[in-house]
């Protein structure tokens, strides 16, 4: 038996499991989110601000980063999903003394949640290099 050099680790199992980089990423939102709630201070003002720029944010990151899927694991699902609630916006809605204000805050969510995701998809494809513009032997940029 002869010397086969050095062992090279196996970079897949040095990796993040894909729940870890979740969880990681739903943990910073969740951060992000009592900050952001925070600083706004009203109800159901802060809840509908956040659901809102969660759903830009998501839309964005879901085309810019659709080649990149571990990262939009990070910044989709874990960050986006932990900044964002839909239990907030479920319990303002119910529970707010103002039918008008929870009449609002439902339509702020259900028309604006959409509409948000759809802008920020849009803003997503101007930010996604396009592969027409890329030459034969040209790498893809990738972001950082």
């Amino acid at each position: 038996m002869g010397c086969e050099g050095p062992i090279r680790p196996n970079i897949d199992v040095v990796k993040m499991p894909d729940f870890s980089v979740v969880a990681v990423g739903a943990a910073l939102g969740a951060v992000t989110r009592f900050a952001v709630g925070s600083a706004i201070g009203s109800e159901p003002i802060a809840t509908t601000v956040i659901n809102l720029l969660g759903c830009v944010l998501f839309g964005t990151l879901s085309v810019a980063l659709a080649s990149r899927p571990r990262l939009l694991a990070f910044t989709g699902t874990g960050f986006c999903g932990g900044f964002t609630t839909f239990s907030a916006f479920v319990i303002l809605s119910l529970f707010d003394a103002s039918p008008t204000a929870a009449a609002a805050t439902v339509a702020a969510h259900v028309i604006g949640c959409p509409a948000a995701y759809l802008a920020g998809a849009a803003l997503g494809r101007t930010l996604r290099p396009d592969p027409e513009r890329i030459q034969p032997g040209q790498a893809e940029a990738s972001p950082r």
